[in-house]
């Protein structure tokens, strides 16, 4: 049985030999950040790996979980992340936001979105109401094709049919 003995220990010690994913912390932020190990290794360019159409800038000293492809520390790639800001969602929702407080929060009640929006080359549609709140000011098309005008939140000209 020593043949087996020495079978174990060759399995034990290639298995000793394979990273498993561990958790890191952003010290240089950009396209490839760099990255801090807890133990004190540092990962230079670092690929953070995403879901196609999402993108997102890693912030500094966020905590991320760093996965060795095919067990190598020399071959890491970024696979999760958290640090700055947390938002609680309940079960079924989902929320969008940054470390700045701007948020994309679709739950049971809609959607709720704070912070500035800016729209390039588009429209908003609505086949409800719109509310326009004390200070906003512009030109909206109603479904009749009238042509509402507010100033300061206030209706001050509709025109075009009905």
């Amino acid at each position: 049985m020593i043949w087996l003995s020495e079978v174990d220990r060759q399995i034990r010690r290639r298995l000793a030999q394979i990273r498993l994913p561990f958790v890191g912390v952003i010290k240089r932020t950009g396209k490839a950040p760099q990255v801090a190990g807890l133990n004190g290794e540092l990962f230079p360019d670092t690929p953070h790996i995403q879901h196609v159409g999402i993108a997102s800038a890693l912030p500094l000293d966020a905590e991320v979980v760093m996965l060795p492809l095919m067990g190598k520390t020399a071959r890491v790639v970024i696979v999760g992340s958290r640090g700055g800001l947390t938002v609680d969602v309940t079960e079924g929702e989902m929320c969008i936001y940054d470390q700045f407080g701007h948020k994309v929060h679709l739950g049971a009640g809609g959607i709720d979105m704070v912070g500035h929006v800016a729209m390039q080359d588009g429209n908003v549609s609505t086949t409800g109401h719109l509310s326009v709140g004390t200070g906003a000011s512009g030109s909206f098309v109603s479904l009749t094709g009238q042509v509402v005008t507010v100033a300061n939140g206030v209706v001050i000209n509709i025109t075009g049919a009905q």
